[in-house]
Parts: structure tokens; C-alpha cells; sequence
């Protein structure tokens, strides 16, 4: 069998690493056959922790495994348990993995009596025709992973078991696949489960499990079953094809069913039978044969957004089930209820969509229910149905192109059908055998049939506020007794009824289209069709005051007043009209109409309502009666001006008017009277607020409602100013604006009463020419420069028309023309603060207006915000305007010119320049090594790096090294200038001319500006150093040689290192020695013993080297020139050494060291001492060289600090 590594590796990487912790880091591997024949036999030799891979052999082992050590089992054997056990575990932390078992009674068993088992592991296995396939008892916190068993009665079986993983198993065509009793905190995901001949899985005594993301397919019982198992998750599972339920839930409580495909089961997709507290959420169950979720005896549950679709029964259905909640369910296309509820009581169905079922919702022998907020649609019977159900709450619903009825209520009472929406449906509501039934606040529209149809014996139900539209034959239609109608509204008329009491059967039905009003009486607007099989009392409402002079009529292809009624009248009190019907038709209430005057005004006229009059404008007063009226008799009016009312009396000819009559103490003109007087138009005569008030009586006395209606009369022309906006400039001769400048002409109407102005004119001349007269909508500008004529005049409303204006304007566009000139140092758009910035503005054009007001602005902009740092203003009348400045700051500045006439014309002229003050930061790059070899043959690279300020900065122009020398690194030369290099690279060729010593550099750049960093003096620090080293050659004769080692070399320190350096050159050295001047006796060192009095090597101090060469030798030693020398000097010897590249000699050597009497030399080359220098006496002089070492003789004054020499020298620095 291949291993599956590939797949599992990183399931198995946790393994491994669970179990090392158990583990001894010395396990040991066994391997079967190779070291035992058999598997018992390894276990039994191994110990805890061991590994024992078993190989494949041609032949399966024929075994009953008991493992009882804490080992792991691995390889790829197949075991043939010959109808035993397979493999028994009797042990923690155990490991069994890529074994085949069959043949066996139980593939694996995971049990000792003794204690509760942990940390098994079984993994990618295969077990097949076992009774038993993986047996887990009284085990806990273990694995089983990627494992195949089938072909047993149980695939995996737990008892007693706890916090164990069951995963990515394959468990297929066994009895039960996956078996828990009594187990708790198990995890059971990612398995198939399939075409077992019992269960998928069960539960049984097992609580707080997780059964997730499992495939559990075509098992011959239950997908998924829990018995008596509570506080369990069943989430994201596949449950389809089982032979009964998808999932069911037997005496199980507080369970978590989510977000599961239950689709395609042989029975119901979910099923509680007596379980109380689950919660069904966001599952998909669809296509089972019979229920989609069913409840029985099951109480307090939850089944709330689930997707119950075409299953073959009901998609939700509750029998003998209470209190619970079924919310947010999309249950559609199911073949018989969307939601059903048999003999269960107290529960809510709430923002449910229940459509295209055979009924949406469907109650029977269940009370005190609330179907709330649900859409019921598209159902084939009715939307929602009720039967012997009492006390149920149907409230906000929408229930809507169901095929017969949208709600139905069958032998049910005391229900509440409120607040819902039941259109397009067969028929709306019908209540059958049903009483005290309360349908409030209903929206009943656009059905077939009937909007609410109450039968016979529905008694005592009340109807109140509901609103009917368009239903097909009878808006509400009622039979049975003693039922309420209460302020119902109808059509699109809106017709408030209310139906006080009945005999018989009754109809009621919005009217749409009504009939014409009859000649001398007006409809408001109220109808109602009404049919009845004996009598109705008939209340219609109406809104205002006019109703209170309205009459019940009917309609019957004519009108009727009288002779359709036992009695009628109106409620002024309440605002109905009402009629006890005996013959049934169109009701509504009609107004009696006087006769209508009206006014008619001729020209000139203005107003909405033709308001606005002049002192010519003529009124007429026109009055009609109805076609059935009995004529006008009379028209009558009167005039209010200046707070009187005309005619004042009776000899007020006020406008003309000389027919005057006193009507209930009130004077009025007599417009016309029954044919015998006939005034012609009425003038206004004066200007301002008139109010005319005019009446007319017919002959039968009925007078209409008085009309009143004020005229304003304006006789005076409009007044027209003109204004300029901005820009505009005047001298108090002359005015000048620009071709942006808004001319804006401002007509007020004149008079004390004005009517508005109609338009206002105006044209312009320029450049020889008028324009045609334009009207004026909004402010206009002049485009071309120069003079310009305007005329322009208003026309108010009424045709009053003012006298022509005429003005002159000249028009400058052209801005200040503007100069700018930088004084001092400038480099493209650098500049320093010693740059003198010449702002100079004038103005130009064809018409300047002249004057000029130059600003500039100059902002810091180096920062976030811009600072401004100077705001400097030249105003002039005219000639040129003159600003100069210089910038302090370093960095970005904005200079922003502006350069503005008297009409603001304006000129910018913006520049960023940059000020840069700084000179260029040039350092000479460390030089290593610091100590080297330099010489025209060696020369060195050196390198500056140079920075100019970023962001500001001009850029470098160039940049010069200089250089100082110091020979022992004490005092200096001056600085002397090596080279100026114009361009980078900025490198520099140095060949140490001064020779070996001590070098300081020092770099000064130049920008393009000429900003430069201070130039090298004697304080100045140096910015790179160099030790140019010294190489020293001596001759070394055979035996003793006397020398002193005149650098600094950091690999000889003392004696020892000495010697190896020398003989490292072949030099033969076995001795060396040094003279201790403070106690006056040689001390030696020898090459034989060389951890034996390794003396310090000390700069200054002469030194006794003994060779064993048969010729002279040359040698070289290199290093640093010692930089200060401090040797104490005795009285007596003392072996010093010149350690200076300046020669001196014996004469001034003696005479420079305090009591010095005499100086002594070796002469190697002949191993004799040469005659002794007595200081004072010329003889006996010599050279001494750098490298020599001599003895010098103090005959006095203690101990005394010689310092090489160097006081005495004149060395160049």
C-alpha cells in the first residue's frame, strides 16, 4: 500500500511532534522481520518510546497485536486478525499508522480495564470485513485519521469516550458507520459516511459534540441520529440520499443544527421528535420525500433562517409542538404546506417567506399563535388558512397572488386579522362558520373575487378600518349576523363607510368611475355600490364643513332623491350622511347649487388671478343658474378703497355706479337685476388696493357664497438704475470697468402699488455702432476695450413704460506690465542671501487706467505650511512701482508678484527661487589601513565625500585637499594645498612626499554660488589621518650586535617576539639582552627557554643581539615612527637607542643629556668596542643613525626622563 505522506504530511507533523513529548530522545527502531519475526515479538523486546516499523512482507502476518507499551507502530504490513482482534491497545501515547487489518472480530481496540486510555493516534489505516472496526472504551484526547473501514457492523465505535477527534475517515458499507454512547467533547469532522446499512452517525447518552463538515450520503437508516443527546453541533455537513431522515433528534435538547445541506433524504430532512431548546439555523433543506423540518412534541426550539425549497410534504411542519420560533425561513415550492402547525399552540411565525407551496401557512386545532410580518405568495390553495384554530394573531403580513384565497379562517374564532396587505389573490379574506373575529386595518386589494367574504354563520366579527381597491366582484360582502362595519374605505374615491346594521345579506364595492352630477347639485367626491337581499343602514363620511349642506342620493341610471329610502339624513355632529337602503344601487352625497358669478377682466391685466389692473382696465360681472336652476334674479357688488367701503350710501356714485340698494343694512351696487338694469364694466379710478365683493340670487332665492377679491391699480412706469460690479474705477469724471465688470440694471416698479416689472431693455454703442435693443434676464459685460455707450429703459406688467437712459464707460483689461532682476550671486534658480531681487510693474493698454499697486509676497516654503516672510506694497498713480528685497533664509522661498490697476487687472509673476547660504560639507573619507607603505611607487587613493545642504542645495563646483606633516605626530606644517579637482570622482593620488611621518587631510568645496566651508588654518581639525610607515634595514654581523628598534610594530613587544621576527629573516638569534641601568647588570633572554625572562621591548632603549650567523645579513623591520619616547636614565650605564630618521652624533648626543660624561658604541662588524666620545673633548666623535644603539654615562643627579632626543632636533615637523 503506499504511504499517503503526501497528503497528510502536515496532519502528521502534529503527531509527531504530540508524541516526542512522551518520547525518549534515545527511541529506538525495531524493524520487522529483520530483527524479530514477528510484531508481538517486537513489541515485547521493545520499550516506551520505541519505533517499530513493520514492512511488507508476501504473506499478510497472521497476528492478535496487543500493544502495552507506550510505542508507535508504522510500515505498510497487512494483518489477517484470523477472526480475533487485530490490534489491542492497552496503552498510552500510542501510535498505529499505515497499518490493513481484516479477518478480525474488531480491527482495533482501544481498552484497559485498568485506566482511562489517552493519546492514541491511529492514523491512514484501512480495516475491512471486521464485526467491529475501530473500537474506542473509556478512552479520551486520542486521533483516528485518514483511515478506510468497511465491511463491519460498526466502523467506528466510542463508549465512554471523551475530547477524542474522529477525521478525514472514510466510512462506507458497514452496519452503523459512526457509533457514540455515553461519549462527550468528541469531534467528528471531514469523515464520508456512506452507504452504511444503518446509521450514518449516532448519538446515543452523548452530549457536547461537534459533527461538522462530514459527508453522510446514502446510508440505508438516518443520516445523522441523536438519541438523548443534548448541547451537541451538527454544522456544515453534506446529509443527502439516506433512506429516513437527514438528521433526527430523538429526547435531544439544546442542540445546534446550522448551516447543513440536508437534501434528498428518503424521509423528513430534519426531524425533533420530543426535543425541546435546538436551534435550527441556516440550513438548506430541499427535495426530501416528505417533511422538510418537522417538529413533534418538541417545545422552545428555534428554526430560524433556514432554506426549506420543493420538499414532497410540508416544508415546516409542528405537531403537538409549542412555543416555539420559526423566523426568517425562505419555505418555497414545497408540495403541500409551506408552514403548518397541527394542535400546537404559543408559537411565533415571524419574517417568513411562504410561497409557491400548496398553502403558504396553515394552522389547524392550534391557539394562541402569532403569524406576524411572513410573506405568503404564490401558493396554490390559500396564502394563509386556519381551521378550528382560536386566538391566533395574523399581523403585517403580505399575502399575495395566492390561487384561491389569501386568508381563510374555517371554524376558528377570536382571531385578530390585522395590518396585512392581501392582494391579487383568487379572493381576500372569507371567514367560514368563524365568529368574533376581529379584521382590522387590512390593505384588501385587487383580488378576483371577493376583497372579504363573510358566509353564513361567521357571526359577531368586527371590520374595522380597512381599505378596499379594485377587488373583482364585491369589495366586502357580508352574510351571517350581528357583524360589525366600521369605517371601512373604498375605491379610488376614498369613500369612508360605516354600515350601522343589516337584514339579510350585504355588499359593498368602491366606485370608480361615477356617474355625472344632476343639473343643480354637486357631488364631494363620496360613493359607494351597495347590494342587499332585504335592508342596510348606511353611513357615508365626509371631510369639511361643505358636507354639512350635502343629501344622500342614489343612482340607477338616473339620479334619485326620493323614494329608494324609509329614512334618511346627516350627522353634522359626527360628519356623516346616512340612509336606510331598501333598494340597492350607487349612494353618495350631493350639495344643492346657487347660482356662480363670475368676473371677467379685460386689458391691460397681470396676476395669476389677474390681480393687476390699471385706471383703463374694464371688469364685467357674468352670472349663470344651473340647467335646472330657476334663473338669475340679481347681481349685486361693492368696492373697499382708502378703509371705506362704497357705496358709503345710498347717493354714493362711487365709479360711476348710480344704482344703489340697502340689502340687511349693507349698501350695494346693482350690477344687474332680473333684466331691468344691466351696468356696463366697472374702472377703478384710483391707484393702489381695491377689493371688490359680488354676489348673485336666483329666483328661487338661493343665494350664492360671496365672492371677494382685491385689484391693486398701477398707473406708473417703472424706474431703472444701472450699477457696475466689481472690477470699477471711477476719477469723478471718467468711469472704468474690465470685460469681466457685471452691469447690472435694477428696475423698480414706481408708484405706491406696483405691479412688478415685465422687462427691462438696453443696447450699446462702440466703435461707431449701436446693438439692437436687447432684454435684459441677468448682469452683461463688455468684451472689447475702450468707449462704450449704454442706453436702456423698463416695462412694467401692465405696459407702463419709463423714459430712456444713456451713460458712457471705458473698459481696460490690460494688466500692470511687470520686471524682475536678481542683483548678486545667481545660479539658474539658486540664489544667496546677498542676491538683490529689483521688482519693477507699470501699466499699459489701449484705455489704462494707470495707477499700479504692486505686491510681492515671499514665502518660506521649506516647511509643511509656507511661512510669509515679507508682504511689501508700491502703490503709484502712475509711472512705475519699484519693490526690492533680499531673502535671509535658507531654502525653498515662493516670490509671488502681484501687480493690480485700480480695476484689478492683475499681473502674477510667480518664481520659487532657492536661497542657499551653506557651503558645501566636504570630509575626507577615513583612510585605512591607517599605518601603511606609501611612497611614488605606493601611492594611495584618497577620497572625499562631499554633501551640499539636500533639497537647497546649488550643487558643488569643486573642492580642494589640503594636507599637513608632522614627523612624529606632534607638531605640524601649515597646510599646503594638494589639488582642486572641478568635477567628481573626488578623488586625489597621495604619494607621502614629505616621506614617512605623519599626514592630517583636510577638503574645502565650493558651490556654483561660491559658499565654501572655512579654509584650513593652524586650529583647524583634521578630517582623515595617515601614518606613512618607516622600513628600517640593519646588518647583522656574526655573534653579538648592538641595535635598538627605532618603529612601532604591534608583533614585537618583548624578547621573545623579537627573536621569532629575526629568525624569521634567517637571522640565528640565541641571545638577547638588555642592560637594566637602574641596578647597573645585564639581563638576557634565550631562544632555547623563550618563556623565560621575555622582557619588554621599550622605544628608546638599546638592545644586545647575539647571532650565530657565519656572515653578515641584511634585515628590514617596518612600522610607525615612534611618536614619543620617555626612558629614565640612571647614574652610571645606559644602553640607549636612536630612534629618530634625523642623524645626530656622539658630541651633541652627550651634551644634550643632563651629567653626561661620556658616549660608547660596539662596532659589530669587528666585535671590538670603539674608543668612548668623552663629552667636552672633540676626539672620539661619531655619527649616530636611526637603529644604532649606544652607552651613555651619567656621573650624577639621579634619575632624569630622556625623551629620544627630540628636544635637542629640529626634525621639518
Amino acid at each position: 500500500m503506499k504511504r499517503k505522506y503526501a497528503i497528510y504530511g502536515l496532519i502528521l507533523f502534529g503527531l509527531v511532534a504530540i508524541l516526542a513529548i512522551s518520547m525518549p530522545s534515545d527511541a529506538a527502531e525495531i524493524k520487522v522481520p529483520d530483527d524479530y519475526p514477528t510484531i508481538q515479538q517486537a513489541i515485547d523486546n521493545a520499550s516506551n518510546g520505541d519505533i517499530i516499523k513493520v514492512n511488507t512482507t508476501a504473506e499478510p502476518y497472521r497476528e492478535n497485536i496487543v500493544v502495552n507499551k507506550e510505542i508507535s507502530l508504522v510500515g505498510d504490513p497487512v494483518i489477517d486478525a484470523m477472526g480475533g482482534i487485530g490490534i489491542k491497545i492497552e496503552a498510552n501515547n500510542t501510535l498505529v499508522e499505515n497499518f490493513t487489518i481484516f479477518n478480525g472480530s474488531i480491527g482495533i481496540q482501544v481498552y484497559n480495564a485498568s485506566f482511562t486510555i489517552v493519546n492514541v493516534t491511529i492514523n491512514n489505516c484501512t480495516i475491512y470485513n471486521c464485526e467491529y472496526g475501530i473500537e474506542f472504551y473509556e478512552v479520551n484526547e486520542s486521533l483516528i485519521n485518514n483511515t478506510q473501514l468497511n465491511n463491519t457492523s460498526c466502523g467506528i465505535g466510542l463508549s465512554s469516550s471523551n475530547y477524542n477527534t474522529i477525521t478525514n475517515n472514510n466510512v462506507s458499507n458497514n452496519s452503523d458507520g459512526i457509533s457514540l454512547s455515553s461519549s462527550w467533547d468528541n469531534n467528528i469532522t471531514n469523515n464520508i459516511v456512506s452507504n452504511n446499512s444503518w446509521y450514518g452517525i449516532y448519538l446515543v447518552f452523548s452530549d457536547y459534540n461537534n459533527i461538522t463538515n462530514n459527508n453522510v450520503v446514502s446510508n440505508n437508516d438516518d443520516g445523522i441520529s441523536l438519541s438523548s443527546s443534548n448541547y451537541n453541533t451538527i454544522t456544515n455537513n453534506i446529509v443527502s440520499d439516506n433512506r429516513w431522515y437527514g438528521i433526527r433528534l430523538s429526547s435531544s435538547n439544546n442542540n445546534n443544527i446550522t448551516n447543513n445541506n440536508v437534501v434528498s433524504n428518503n424521509d423528513d430532512g430534519i426531524s425533533l421528535s420530543s426535543s425541546n431548546y435546538n436551534t435550527i439555523t441556516n440550513n438548506i433543506v430541499s427535495d426530501n420525500r416528505w417533511y422538510g423540518i418537522r417538529l413533534s412534541s418538541s417545545n422552545n426550539n428555534n428554526i430560524t433562517n433556514n432554506n426549506v425549497v420543493s420538499n414532497n410534504d410540508d416544508g415546516i411542519s409542528l405537531a403537538s409542538s409549542n412555543n416555539n420560533n420559526i423566523t426568517n425561513n425562505n419555505v418555497v415550492s414545497n408540495n403541500d404546506d409551506g408552514i403548518s402547525l397541527a394542535s400546537s399552540n404559543n408559537n411565533n411565525i415571524t419574517n417568513n417567506t411562504a410561497s409557491a407551496n400548496s398553502y403558504g401557512i396553515y394552522l389547524e386545532y392550534s391557539w394562541d399563535n402569532n403569524i406576524t410580518n411572513n410573506i405568503a405568495s404564490d401558493n396554490s390553495w390559500d396564502g394563509i388558512y386556519l381551521s378550528h384554530s382560536n386566538y391566533n394573531n395574523i399581523t403585517n403580513n403580505i399575502v399575495s397572488n395566492n390561487k384561491d384565497y389569501g386568508i381563510y379562517l374555517s371554524h376558528s374564532n377570536n382571531n385578530n386579522i390585522t395590518n396585512n396587505i392581501v392582494s391579487n389573490n383568487s379572493n381576500g379574506i372569507r371567514l367560514y362558520s368563524s365568529d368574533y373575529n376581529n379584521i382590522i386595518n387590512n390593505n384588501v386589494w385587487n383580488n378576483d373575487n371577493y376583497g372579504i367574504h363573510l358566509l353564513s354563520y361567521s357571526n359577531h366579527n368586527n371590520i374595522s378600518y380597512c381599505n378596499f381597491s379594485s377587488n373583482g366582484e364585491w369589495d366586502l360582502y357580508v352574510s351571517g349576523t350581528d357583524n360589525e362595519i366600521f369605517f371601512c374605505q373604498f375605491s379610488s374615491y376614498p369613500t369612508n363607510v360605516t354600515v350601522l346594521g343589516y337584514n339579510g345579506a350585504f355588499g359593498l364595492k368602491g366606485v370608480v368611475t361615477p356617474p355625472a352630477d344632476p343639473s343643480g347639485w354637486r357631488n364631494i367626491s363620496k360613493y359607494i355600490n351597495a347590494t342587499g337581499t332585504s335592508w342596510l343602514n348606511l353611513s357615508i363620511y365626509y371631510e369639511n364643513e361643505e358636507g354639512d349642506y350635502s343629501e344622500m342620493w342614489k343612482y340607477n341610471v338616473n339620479w334619485y332623491k326620493e323614494n329608494w329610502y324609509e329614512s334618511k339624513g346627516i350627522n353634522t355632529d359626527e360628519n356623516y350622511v346616512w340612509a336606510n337602503i331598501t333598494s340597492f344601487s350607487i349612494f353618495a352625497p350631493l350639495l344643492d347649487l346657487p347660482p356662480g358669478t363670475t368676473k371677467e377682466i379685460g386689458e391691460p391685466k397681470y396676476g395669476t388671478n389677474d390681480e393687476w389692473v390699471t385706471s383703463l382696465t374694464p371688469i364685467w360681472l357674468n352670472a349663470t343658474d344651473g340647467e335646472s336652476g330657476s334663473g338669475v334674479n340679481a347681481t349685486y357688488y361693492r368696492i373697499y378703497f382708502n378703509g371705506q367701503w362704497h357705496p358709503a350710501n345710498a347717493n354714493d356714485e362711487y365709479c360711476g355706479n348710480s344704482n344703489i340698494t340697502e340689502i340687511d343694512g349693507t349698501y350695494w351696487y346693482i350690477y344687474f337685476l332680473n333684466g331691468s338694469i344691466n351696468f356696463g364694466p366697472i374702472h377703478f379710478h384710483e391707484e393702489c388696493e381695491h377689493i371688490i365683493e359680488y354676489y348673485s340670487v336666483d329666483n328661487a332665492t338661493n343665494k350664492e357664497t360671496l365672492h371677494n377679491q382685491t385689484h391693486y391699480v398701477d398707473n406708473t412706469p417703472p424706474t431703472t438704475t444701472k450699477t457696475y460690479g466689481t472690477p470699477y474705477y471711477t476719477d469723478g469724471t471718467n468711469e472704468w470697468i474690465t470685460s469681466s465688470t457685471l452691469i447690472t440694471l435694477s428696475a423698480n416698479d414706481g408708484g405706491t402699488c406696483t405691479c412688478g416689472v415685465k422687462a427691462t431693455y438696453y443696447r450699446i454703442w462702440h466703435n461707431g455702432s449701436w446693438s439692437n435693443w436687447n432684454t435684459y434676464t441677468s448682469p452683461f459685460t463688455l468684451s472689447e476695450e475702450c468707449l462704450h455707450y449704454i442706453e436702456y429703459y423698463s416695462e412694467d406688467n401692465l405696459g407702463n413704460v419709463e423714459n430712456v437712459h444713456n451713460q458712457t464707460v471705458y473698459v481696460d483689461n490690460t494688466p500692470p506690465v511687470t520686471t524682475k532682476e536678481f542683483e548678486g550671486p545667481k545660479y539658474s534658480d539658486h540664489i544667496t542671501s546677498q542676491t538683490t531681487i529689483w521688482v519693477n510693474s507699470t501699466d499699459d493698454g489701449l484705455c489704462p487706467v494707470g495707477s499700479v499697486h504692486l505686491n510681492v509676497k515671499v514665502y518660506n516654503a521649506t516647511g509643511e505650511i509656507p511661512q510669509l516672510i515679507y508682504n511689501l506694497w508700491d502703490n503709484v498713480t502712475s509711472g512705475t512701482a519699484s519693490i526690492n528685497f533680499t531673502i535671509p533664509e535658507e531654502c525653498e522661498h515662493w516670490i509671488n508678484i502681484t501687480a493690480i490697476d485700480n480695476l484689478g487687472n492683475t499681473a502674477w509673476h510667480n518664481e520659487t527661487v532657492y536661497v542657499d547660504n551653506s557651503s558645501p560639507n566636504a570630509t575626507v573619507d577615513e583612510i585605512t589601513p591607517y599605518c601603511q607603505i606609501v611612497n611614488e611607487e605606493n601611492p594611495i587613493t584618497i577620497n572625499v565625500t562631499v554633501i551640499d545642504s539636500p533639497g537647497c542645495a546649488v550643487g558643488v563646483a569643486n573642492v580642494t585637499l589640503y594636507y599637513r606633516f608632522s614627523r612624529y605626530n606632534s607638531s605640524f606644517s601649515p597646510w599646503i594645498e594638494l589639488e582642486t579637482l572641478n568635477n567628481s570622482p573626488w578623488q586625489w593620488s597621495f604619494n607621502a612626499s614629505n616621506g614617512s611621518g605623519y599626514y592630517q587631510f583636510y577638503a574645502v568645496a565650493y558651490d556654483l554660488l561660491g559658499n565654501h566651508e572655512p579654509l584650513p588654518n593652524e586650529t583647524t581639525l583634521p578630517e582623515a589621518i595617515l601614518c606613512v610607515k618607516y622600513v628600517h634595514t640593519y646588518t647583522l654581523y656574526p655573534k653579538w650586535n648592538m641595535l635598538t628598534i627605532p618603529v612601532k610594530n604591534e608583533s614585537i613587544t618583548n624578547a621573545k617576539e623579537l627573536g621569532n621576527f629575526l629568525n624569521s629573516q634567517g637571522c640565528n638569534v640565541t641571545v638577547i639582552v638588555r642592560f637594566n641601568a637602574s641596578i647597573q647588570r645585564y639581563e638576557s633572554w634565550v631562544a632555547e627557554i623563550p618563556d623565560k625572562n621575555n622582557f619588554e621591548i621599550v622605544s628608546g632603549m638599546g638592545y644586545w643581539i647575539f647571532t650565530q650567523l657565519t656572515e653578515q645579513k641584511n634585515f628590514s623591520i617596518e612600522g610607525r615612527l615612534i611618536e614619543e619616547i620617555d626612558v629614565s636614565l640612571y647614574v652610571g650605564y645606559n644602553l640607549i637607542g636612536w630612534a629618530n630618521i634625523e642623524n645626530t652624533n656622539a658630541s651633541t648626543l652627550g651634551s644634550n643629556i643632563s651629567n653626561c660624561t661620556k658616549v660608547g658604541r660596539w662596532r659589530a662588524w669587528n666585535q671590538t668596542w670603539a674608543p668612548e666620545h668623552i663629552v667636552g673633548h672633540p676626539p672620539g666623535d661619531f655619527d649616530i643613525s636611526i637603529g644604532d644603539a649606544v652607552f651613555i654615562f651619567r656621573n650624577k643627579g639621579g634619575v632624569i626622563a630622556w625623551d629620544g632626543g627630540r628636544s635637542f632636533l629640529q626634525p621639518p615637523y
